[in-house]
């Protein structure tokens, strides 16, 4: 009778709300203000590369020494590499939310599972590319100041910005591998940074080689290029003619 449809009721919304950590529930809110807090400092990050990269980017100067040349190339490969991860991530992120609310996604026990089951790659772009530009940004600011400083204030600038790069990776190192704290490993995405750049490449060339995207492989193919023509790249190239 209705008694009884009122108990199936509750057992069908007790199964979709999450207890102690073992039921199931709906985590697509959850996951996609995860997304939300990583393309926001993304943006951020990238606007900041812009003026410090390529507005007020040290200008090459025939009188420069070879080192200094590479100095200014290194420069403006980082943060054009720099930029260009943090728009990667902006575009994972955004492209994550906007499925997390068009697809109808199957209950889970945590959002970090969700995550790793319906959205790894996206999950692991957003973050990889994102810390990428981020040390990248960092690194700019010692090349930076050892190119309008010279040597002595360029060596403590860049042995600082070593030490807060270090640290950095020490804090997500530790963020990876903790995991989501449940300690099954089902919530753990690698056991350090390293892993999981290991594991994005491989998730995105499994990816490229599943649905064979001509863009995908286009994509593959301007960076093979790109680091062909970046190492027959001389100090010299960097000239101002």
């Amino acid at each position: 009778g209705k008694l009884s449809q009122e108990k199936i009721t509750y057992k069908r919304i007790a199964l979709s709300v999450p207890r102690g950590g073992a039921g199931l529930g709906d985590y697509t809110g959850a996951a996609s203000d995860l997304f939300n807090n990583m393309r926001a400092p993304a943006a951020l990050v990238g606007g900041s590369i812009v003026p410090m990269g390529f507005a007020a980017t040290p200008e090459p100067n025939a009188n420069d020494s070879k080192f200094i040349k590479r100095l200014k190339l290194l420069h403006m490969i980082i943060a054009i590499l720099s930029l260009s991860s943090e728009i990667i991530a902006v575009t994972y992120s955004t492209v994550a939310i906007n499925k997390l609310s068009e697809s109808i996604i199957a209950p889970t026990t945590s959002v970090t599972v969700l995550l790793k089951r319906d959205f790894e790659l996206q999950w692991l772009g957003c973050n990889v590319n994102f810390l990428l530009g981020l040390l990248g940004f960092a690194s700019m600011l010692g090349i930076r100041a050892w190119i309008v400083f010279g040597p002595k204030i360029g060596k403590i600038s860049i042995l600082a910005v070593g030490s807060v790069i270090s640290h950095c990776l020490s804090v997500i190192n530790h963020g990876i591998s903790h995991g989501d704290g449940s300690g099954s490993g089902s919530g753990t995405f690698g056991s350090n940074f390293f892993g999981i750049i290991k594991r994005y490449f491989h998730l995105t060339t499994s990816e490229t080689l599943k649905n064979k995207g001509i863009l995908q492989f286009a994509a593959f193919g301007f960076l093979a290029a790109s680091l062909y023509f970046y190492s027959k790249t001389s100090p010299d190239d960097t000239s101002v003619q």
